[in-house]
């Protein structure tokens, strides 16, 4: 597999452009960036000859899975992330989130989905929506394997459970920040080993 590094040039979005041109190019994006270079997230990612990598994926294990479901020849490294996301940014949009699908959807979503808009793995958005669980915020009245529907408020709050799973998902997104530092600055053979 061959590797071009574009992580440190002034005006990725040409690059892009160029490679987007490109049907046999697969861009992968996810959360904010996803809808404004229209990418494709983890769950959209089908075979193709090239991958160019936007949005950094939150740990190995999605950077692994996705190569495994496009199995490029060229990977495009952008990396256009800011590594470091804040707790209360990820809870805002994690609530925005889940208040949309309670308005226009009546409140079904999926986690594949809450992962993908927030760019996040999965244990901090599971994590997530217990801390709004836990905090009153929302409910969850069905919750399968990946099917999750909720609605507002109506749960008891648990100040106690709030505060450990704040701590948590505070690791979570710190260990996220770690990852995407490293893939930022790290030697791009070192990243696909």
């Amino acid at each position: 597999m061959k590797v071009v590094d574009y992580r440190y040039i002034k005006e990725p979005s040409q690059i892009l452009a160029t490679l987007q041109g490109q049907s046999s190019t697969m861009l992968w994006a996810e959360g904010e960036g996803k809808n404004k270079v229209e990418g494709k997230d983890r769950n959209e990612l089908k075979p193709a000859g090239s991958l160019a990598i936007w949005t950094i994926p939150p740990s190995p294990d999605e950077l692994r899975a996705g190569l495994a479901k496009v199995q490029p020849q060229t990977v495009y490294l952008f990396a256009v992330t800011d590594p470091v996301e804040l707790a209360e940014a990820f809870m805002g949009r994690l609530f925005g989130l889940l208040k949309y699908v309670i308005n226009q959807r009546a409140g079904k979503v999926t986690y594949s989905e809450l992962e993908t808009a927030t760019a996040q793995r999965a244990v901090t958005v599971r994590k997530g929506v217990q801390w709004l669980v836990s905090q009153g915020e929302i409910d969850t009245k069905i919750e399968r394997a990946d099917d999750l529907v909720v609605h507002i408020g109506a749960s008891l709050k648990d100040p106690a459970g709030a505060s450990r799973l704040w701590a948590e998902i505070q690791a979570l997104l710190a260990e996220t920040a770690a990852y995407r530092a490293h893939f930022k600055r790290a030697d791009k053979d070192i990243l696909f080993d």
